[in-house]
Formats: C-alpha cells, structure tokens, sequence
C-alpha cells in the first residue's frame, strides 16, 4: 500500500474534498465523477498527465484503494493560504461528532435571527477553513518547542471575531483549556469583545463554558455569568469533568483581558499561583489588534543579546513574559505551561513584521496566513477598485470633501464657526433618506451614520452643539427637506442592483437585494419625524438605555462625552440589544461624532453613511479608521463616503500594499519560507512612501531593501493624450523594423518574439534621449532611469545582457497592428472615468502574455511540467519564468491599444479610450530571484543571525 499521507497527494485529496463538497458521493469519485464507466480511465490519465492534480507515478489501479483510504479518516481539506517555518504542527481532523464545541458552533451559526440566517454556508465554510489551518500550525505541547507564535491577517471589519471564536471552539474541542484574548486599550471595546464570545460561545455550548473575568485582585478571577470566584485551584482542567466522568461536559475557560499592565500582571500571577495547575493549561492567547499597544515602541538595539535588558513598553513586556512561561516580574515561572500558543490578529501587520524579531520576542516566527475576504464584504478592492483585477472597477459611492471645506472644518472646530460646510449637509441629508427608505422597507436593526474628522475632543462636541441646532431648525426655516430632497434623486441612481451586479459580481448576495427606492414623497413624512425629534440615548430607572422610536439619536463618542452628558442620558454610542430591539417599532437611527474610540475595534451598526475628514501619514492608522468597510446586507446600495480626494488616493494605495503583501505571503508559503529565516517585503515604491507604513518605533528593525528589479514587472498604465501618442508608435515600430524577423509565438498565438536581442540596443533606440515618451504622472517616469542604471549594473556582472522582446495581441481584433514581417490584433482597454487630465487603463499586461517568450519546444521534463502548472493556476508567472529557461532573459512586451475600443460600462466607473491616437504601452518582465541593486524600494525586517 502506497503512502497516501505524503505531500504528493495533497492535490489530489484536495480534488477529492472539493468533489465531496459538492454532493458528489464517494462511490461517485471512485469513478472520477464521470457519467460513463469506461470514461473513467481517461479522465484519470487527463487529471494526472494534463491537470497535474494526481501524482504522476500513480496508476489507475490505485484509485480504489486510495479513495478507500481517504474516506476512513476524512475530513474537508483546508486551504494552505499561509506561510509557515515548514512544518504544520499537527495533522487534526476537522472535529464533525455532534458533541463537539465547533460542530455546536457551526450549527449556531447556520441558523435563524429574525427569520434570516446567521451567515450563509460560504462564509461558515470559510471560517472552517481558517480555523482548521490555524489549529494544525500550534501545539498541544510546547514544553520542548517552546511557544508557537503566528499572525492572522484580516481586512479590516471583515468578521475577524468570528473566525477567533471558530479557533476557539476548534481548540476546545483537541483538549485546550484555556483560551485568552488581549483585548485593545480601551474598556468598552474590551467588554464588546468579552460579551460577543459569551453571547456566541454559551449560544451554541458543546463544553461547559466560563467566561472568567478581571478584578482588581490577583487571588481570583470571577465567572462573569456566574457569578463565582475562580481561584487558580479552581480549575477543573481534566479532559472530563473529575478526571473520569466520561460523556458529562468538559470545562474550557475564556478571558478577555484588557492591554493594560495593572490586568496584565494580575492574569499571569493568577495563572501561576497553583504550579500544578500551571503546569496542565494548555492556553492559546489571542492577540486582537496585535499590532496596537502590544508592539514595542521603547529604543531597541540591534545588537544588544538575549541575556541584557531591554527596556520595554510595559504592556509588550508582560505580553512576552506571558508567552515566555514568566511571572510578572520576569522571572521564570516554577512549572512551565503545558502549551502555549500565541496568535495575533491584526488587519495592518506592518508592526508586526517591522519591530524585532528576537526569539523572546512575539514576532510570528511559525507561521503568518492571510484570512481570505468573504463574497459579501465591502472592502478596499471592491469600493475603490483595483488596477490589478478588471473585475473590481469600484464603485460610485465615494464623494469628495473640498480642501476648502476642510478648513471650514477646522473653524467649527475650535468655536470660530457656527454653519455646517455644504457637503456634510448633503451627507446628513443622504443619510436620512436612507434611513427612511430602509423603515419603509420594515428595516428593524439600527441605523447608523459616522462623522469623522478630528481627534480631538473638543472640536467633537462643538460638531454636535452646531449639528444638533441644524437639525433642529428644520421647524424654522424648511430647508434641510428641500435639500434631502435634491441630494435624494441626485443620489438614488448611482448605484444601482445591475452597476453593483458589475462591480461585484461576486457578490453572493446579489438575488436578495432590494433595490426598490420609493419616490421621495413616499418618505419625506418619516424624515420630518426624525428630524422633529433629536434625542440623546436616555437612561432607565436601572440605568439602562432607552431608545426612541421616531428620533435621531446624537452621539459623541469619546471618553468624556458621558461625564459631560446631561443627566439621565448617554452621549457614548450604545446599540440596543436583541432585547431593546424587540421593545422598538421602528429601526432606531443613530449619528455618531467622534475620533480615537471610532478609528479601532469598535464596529458602527448599519453603517449607511459616513462623512471622513481625516488624514494620516500612517497607514495603519489610516486603514484602521475605515469604519465603512464591512458587511452591508439590507442596504447594499445606499452605502456612501465622503472624503477628501487626497484621502482616497492613499485608500487605492494602500489596497496595492495589502494585495502585494499577501502575494508575499503567498509566494513564501509555496517555497516553505519560514517567517523566521524571511522576513516578508512590503513595497513602498516612491508613490507610496508619501507616508509611512507605520510609526518609526514600531517599525524599529525596518530596513531598506536594495533596489531590485529582479523577479518582478512594471508597465506604463497612464498616457497624456497629445502628440505624444503619435510619437510613440513611429518610434516603437522603427525600433521593431530595425530587429528584422520575428518569429510567432510558441506559447502565446497572438504574440510575436524577437529573440536575445542586446540589451545597449534597447537601451539606445527604445529608452533613450529623445526615444519612447513616459507621461510624468505615471509611476515609470522616475522608475526607469533608476531602472536603466541597475540594468547597466547588472550587465557589468554579466546578467541580463541579452533580452526578448514580444509583440502581443488581441487574436479576435478586426483592427490590425502591422510591423516588418508581423500582423497583430490590437488590444482594447477602456479608461477610467474619475481622471479627466490623463488616461489612466488601470492595468495593461493580458493572462499569460508574460510567457510569450517561452520555447516550449526546448523545455526539459521538469520544465514543462512548471510551465502547464503555471499556465493552468495563472498565478507566479513572473517569479515562475525563471524556471522556464529565460533566467537570465528579461522581456520588453508592446501593446497596441486601439483608440476608437475600450467599453463604456454600465457602473460608469469605465469609459471608451477616445484619445487622438493609438496608444502604444510596454511591459517589462524581468526573471530570478532578487538580487541586490542601489535605491530603496521596498522595506522588510532585519533578522538576528
């Protein structure tokens, strides 16, 4: 019998699994899942020889018996989307016994709220697979290994809290004991994280839960629906109650602990005050926003050793001796936890991966993954757009707040101003007819609009003095109907079911949504309701929050507002219950000001609206405030933002940052790069590093990489539309004429390749003075002379001396290129509609054409075994081709865009080209692995030796 657990067959279970999943039975995969019998043998040999899915030394007669094996211990295969130090710590089953915490768990979350289901199968699903990732890359023991530290990448609002609680339940369920998450800076946020794993964790049960909670003493911890003091010698820490009562519940404990030193301190001496018990705790810590408060920001030296002092931020410090088995103090602890694992879960790693990296340290040394976006989040590439996928053009909901309204802005703020700027009426307007088209609609959950745009305390509460006398003037004067009015029928039609259905059609939701707006007549009545009525949240006799129906609910959310608010009400924002719920006719609406407390952690309910003045120079911190990302079922198309132009800009930029950092990830994961040996790169190419990553003392041991080409393409995507255009083909083809013959393609139908032409010729007639034009606004203009200089480097230490050069094109297109001997489809693109001084394609290079070069005649076994995994999974063609027999061989690749193509899209955010001329674009793919070179582009973490 044939080791069928080996890697060889990863593939191929993966196939199975996905066959499974979808309804086929086993019996059915036995025969490959094809109609006809006889069929059966040919469909093998096609997943062997031509998909390279089955091993390619396994026979047919093997199916069987594989497939028998499979089945006695199966479970869904989970996707290997992270990068880990090489080896998956466990090989665990996804647990399916009914009794089991996660079953219990996935059930609860496959069930009805309000006649709707919880999240729909995909995302469950999902979730599984995060979690079964996650668990077999820690430990149960880690007295020999030491502790197991990873990070979890999610986007921002993206329902990172669910996938920890599905780890959770998962690691319930393989005998850890104790699970602790670290909590944020601030209270509130830490209770709203503590009562969402208690609500959900004793909702779906499968093990006797207690949610174990702060005091101010040390000696105890109390159970939080209990009520019951938990002194250490209290836990009940064998696999069944008492050590032998098989069948009755097991005990896991949970604690939400705030990031501050004071809780800090009083966990770890409460977890080690019984060594015996300490000694049994199998803890996995859940790091939330790892990389706020934990990261250390005091002066660290490089080359100080393990044994000196360094002076830390308190909070990192006692995270460390947490995961390092110390004391508070710092001391070794008398009895080593049994395990200890330690994750953090972050949306903006930079930190993480940019401070240090000592092995005491909590840098994820095991392993990093990249939590996969859900078919129905509204994200950075779905609202904004990307350049990389034409699928995302992004959608029209983003509005820009004039500079000079920023300044307008900043009087309100400091008291010199008492009228609200224009664009942030037309906000409060659109917001309001929303929330009326959705109590129209029965919308019974909250409704919510965020106000963003100062930190600072005061300028927050002059915004909610000026706001509320707005609102209520409405019985005066009548204006702000008149211009919800105007703001309604100018709005409703921007984004409409058939544009999101373009924009994201993978939206998964797409069939549910209600895209019925209803005149403005048939609102205006509710409108004036709300506006008739501006109301804090109020406070009951047992100081609960009270809601109005028929009112807007104004609110300040900063750490004063409640010490200020008015006796009997809360200014702080705190959402209904599903019990207050019950007690409202009508959706509550809610307008929320405030700054530090909204811009981490803290999710906005029914988020319709959000007007967002602010700005940073730091990503993180700016991709943290994005409030409006998230899930939007129910008003998927009365979604807007306003924000200044600039702001979006950094947006756009900073989705390129995430989408290359996780092909990082990627790329590491397939080699077995460990995190430890590698640390990742993250680009800051001369656009992006207008800011910072993120803040100088969390990115302590940053260091610039050398410039490097290598391994990576670039191409123009951005043209003046001038005389420019024109120039650029007479010079494009005379260059081509002067090659002489080129011969078509082996790869690519529509290319055509000039093979090992000397780079000094390319150079001279392609890049030189006077030769093809790159448009100012793109981002070659001052990357290739830097280019061209590393290219003269690379040449005097023999690389890249010789180069090809392809012409692809579109094979279907009437309209023809004609150069010497070759004819070539031109290409259409289309532009896009928010730049009206350029051109602006988004993205040029086509599929596989970075393969155009590619003798596939002179390819060895194992090279044209790559090359049919690299064209089937079109993904890693740039870092493949070295591989491929053109190490060694860059490749300039031309296009010519036709100016009269290019589709006009129903969203509105595409538009036909219309340019003067034919647009000629190029890019230039260069092969291996990095290299070195002498200008910074990229940044990733010096690693001790």
């Amino acid at each position: 019998m044939s080791d069928y657990a080996s890697e060889k067959y990863i593939e191929a279970k993966k196939w199975v699994s996905e066959k499974i999943t979808d309804g086929y039975s086993w019996d059915d995969v036995k025969t490959l899942c094809v109609s006809i019998d006889d069929e059966a043998k040919n469909e093998f040999i096609r997943l062997r020889d031509d998909e390279l899915i089955l091993p390619e030394d396994m026979e047919f007669r093997e199916w069987s018996e594989f497939i028998d094996e499979m089945k006695k211990g199966y479970s869904a295969i989970a996707d290997p989307y992270g990068l880990s130090n090489g080896s998956a710590g466990t090989t665990l089953p996804i647990p399916t016994d009914p009794g089991s915490p996660w079953t219990q768990y996935k059930k609860y979350l496959l069930g009805q709220k309000d006649g709707k289901r919880r999240i729909s199968d995909n995302a469950v699903t999902q979730i599984e697979k995060n979690s079964h990732w996650i668990l077999n890359h820690i430990l149960r023991d880690t007295r020999v290994t030491g502790p197991k530290k990873g990070l979890v990448m999610g986007s921002v609002q993206s329902g990172k809290t669910a996938n920890m609680i599905g780890l959770a339940t998962m690691v319930a369920h393989y005998d850890w004991n104790y699970i602790i998450i670290l909590s944020g800076t601030i209270d509130n946020l830490r209770k709203q994280t503590r009562d969402r794993f208690m609500h959900d964790l004793l909702a779906s049960g499968g093990v006797a839960w207690h949610i174990l909670d702060k005091t101010g003493n040390p000696d105890y911890m109390v159970d939080v629906q209990s009520g019951k003091k938990y002194m250490s010698d209290n836990l009940e820490l064998n696999l069944f109650q008492n050590g032998k009562t098989a069948g009755q519940w097991m005990h896991r404990y949970v604690t939400v602990c705030l990031k501050n030193s004071t809780r800090l301190r009083n966990l770890i001496t409460w977890l080690h005050a019984n060594p015996a018990k300490a000694a049994r705790l199998r803890i996995l810590v859940i790091d939330d926003e790892a990389d706020q408060a934990s990261i250390n920001t005091r002066k660290i030296d490089i080359n100080e050793t393990e044994e000196e002092l360094i002076e830390r931020t308190a909070v990192n410090q006692l995270i460390m001796d947490l995961v390092n088995g110390n004391n508070a103090d710092g001391t070794l602890a008398s009895a080593p936890f049994q395990a200890m694992n330690y994750i953090s879960f972050t949306a903006t790693p930079y930190a993480n991966v940019l401070n240090e990296a000592y092995e005491p340290s909590l840098y994820p040394k095991d392993f990093i993954c990249s939590l996969p976006e859900s078919k129905e989040y509204f994200g950075g590439k779905v609202i904004f757009g990307s350049d990389e996928d034409e699928n995302y053009p992004g959608l029209d909901i983003v509005r820009d707040i004039p500079q000079e309204e920023i300044s307008e802005l900043k009087d309100l703020h400091n008291g010199y101003s008492f009228t609200i700027p224009k664009e942030l009426k037309k906000s409060i307007c659109w917001f309001l007819c929303s929330a009326a088209v959705l109590r129209n609609r029965g919308h019974k959950k909250p409704i919510s609009m965020l106000i963003h745009t100062t930190a600072i305390q005061n300028g927050h509460f002059e915004e909610y003095e000026v706001i509320k006398a707005w609102l209520k003037s409405e019985k005066v004067t009548g204006s702000i109907i008149n211009t919800c009015g105007e703001v309604y029928e100018n709005e409703k039609d921007k984004l409409t079911l058939e544009k999101l259905r373009i924009c994201y059609s993978e939206y998964s939701l797409l069939d549910q949504i209600d895209d019925h707006f209803p005149e403005f007549d048939e609102i205006k009545d509710d409108i004036e309701v709300l506006i008739n009525n501006v109301v804090n949240i109020k406070m009951g006799d047992e100081k609960e929050e009270v809601y109005t129906d028929n009112a807007i609910h104004l609110c300040v959310d900063n750490c004063r507002a409640n010490k200020v608010a008015e006796d009997g009400t809360y200014l702080r924002i705190v959402y209904p219950d599903d019990h207050a719920l019950k007690l409202i006719e009508k959706a509550p609406v809610f307008i929320i000001m405030g700054g530090n407390t909204l811009a981490r952690g803290l999710t906005i309910e029914g988020l319709v609206c959000t007007y967002f003045g602010r700005n940073s120079n730091q990503a993180d911190s700016l991709m943290q405030m994005a409030r409006w990302f998230g899930y939007r079922k129910g008003y998927e198309l009365l979604q807007r933002i306003w924000m200044p132009k600039t702001v979006q800009e950094k947006f756009e930029l900073l989705e390129k940052i995430d989408e290359k950092l996780k092909a990082v990830f990627e790329d590491y994961m397939l080699k077995g790069r460990s995190p430890s040996q590698f640390g990742p790169k993250i680009t800051t190419t001369a656009t992006i590093a207008r800011f910072l990553l993120t803040s100088k003392n969390k990115s302590q041991n940053a260091v610039e990489c050398d410039f490097d080409f290598s391994g990576d393409s670039y191409e123009t995507t951005r043209f003046e539309d001038d005389s420019y255009l024109s120039h650029n083909i007479k010079i494009t083809e005379s260059f081509l004429r002067s090659l002489g013959d080129a011969v078509q393609s082996e790869a690519v139908s529509s290319a055509f390749v000039w093979y090992d032409i000397d780079f000094s010729i390319l150079e001279k007639e392609f890049f030189g003075a006077e030769k093809y034009h790159i448009y100012e606004c793109s981002s070659l203009y001052s990357d290739i002379p830097v280019f061209l200089e590393w290219m003269k480097m690379m040449n005097q230490e023999g690389k890249y001396l010789q180069w090809n050069i392809a012409v692809a094109g579109d094979k279907k297109a009437t309209s023809k290129w004609n150069v010497g001997n070759i004819q070539v489809g031109k290409i259409e693109r289309s532009k896009k509609t928010k730049q009206s001084d350029y051109i602006d394609i988004g993205s040029l290079r086509s599929g596989t054409d970075a393969l155009s070069d590619i003798q596939i005649s002179k390819l060895s076994a194992d090279e044209l075994k790559l090359y049919k995994e690299t064209v089937k999974k079109r993904s890693s063609i740039i870092q493949n081709r070295g591989g491929l027999g053109v190490e060694d061989k860059p490749l300039l690749l031309l296009y010519r865009i036709d100016k009269d193509l290019g589709k006009e899209t129903a969203a509105g955010r595409r538009t036909k080209i219309n340019s003067n001329a034919d647009i000629i674009g190029f890019s230039i793919i260069v092969s291996g692995e990095p290299s070195g070179g002498t200008h910074a582009r990229s940044i990733t973490i010096r690693l001790p030796e």
